[in-house]
């Protein structure tokens, strides 16, 4: 039996599909996010991506290198990991860095800060310290601010976002739901 029989039986068994990608079409719906993008807006390239809730810049680095045209703003408003963030695409000039989180208002808001930094959160509920459950206290607190959607747009003259992506908690939704963003 050849390799490539051996190889169509192996995958048969383990219940896997391939895919040959020749176009963005050519994967099923969830399958690739990029290729959905691109099914979604018709073909057309994002212009302009919000990372709102970026961490480090996982996913800015993923919309990039996907869509390598686009303008992308990455919203962190932690001080620690906007550091890594800002540092990772200083020499970008596809990608801007902003310390700050958005909401629904503008506002200032104290937050509990967990070692895992994905662990943070603005929802008073989830605002606690994580570690404590794992033996671990930390009293560690930052103050961070808070702009409006519909401010921070006005203010950097953005009139149109073709891809909002929020990792977030709180109440971004309602702001993005008054905008007529959904």
């Amino acid at each position: 039996m050849s390799i490539k029989s051996q190889l169509k039986n192996l995958i048969h068994e383990l219940s896997l599909q391939t895919y040959k990608k020749v176009s963005p079409d050519s994967f099923p719906a969830g399958w690739e996010l990029a290729s959905d993008i691109e099914r979604i807006c018709h073909h057309q390239q994002p212009r302009i991506i919000f990372d709102v809730g970026a961490n480090i810049g996982q996913t800015g680095s993923y919309f990039h290198q996907k869509f390598p045209q686009a303008d992308i703003l990455c919203f962190e408003p932690i001080k620690e990991t906007f550091a890594q963030l800002s540092q990772k695409f200083a020499d970008n000039q596809r990608i801007r860095c902003f310390p700050i989180a958005l909401g629904e208002q503008p506002s200032e808001k104290t937050i509990i800060l967990n070692s895992n930094s994905q662990q943070n959160s603005l929802t008073d509920a989830l605002n606690r310290p994580i570690d404590e459950n794992q033996g671990q206290s930390t009293d560690k607190t930052e103050t961070i601010t808070i702009d409006s959607l519909d401010n921070f747009c006005r203010d950097q003259g953005i009139d149109r976002i073709d891809l909002l992506k929020m990792d977030t908690e709180g109440d971004l939704l309602v702001s993005v739901w008054k905008r007529g963003l959904y």
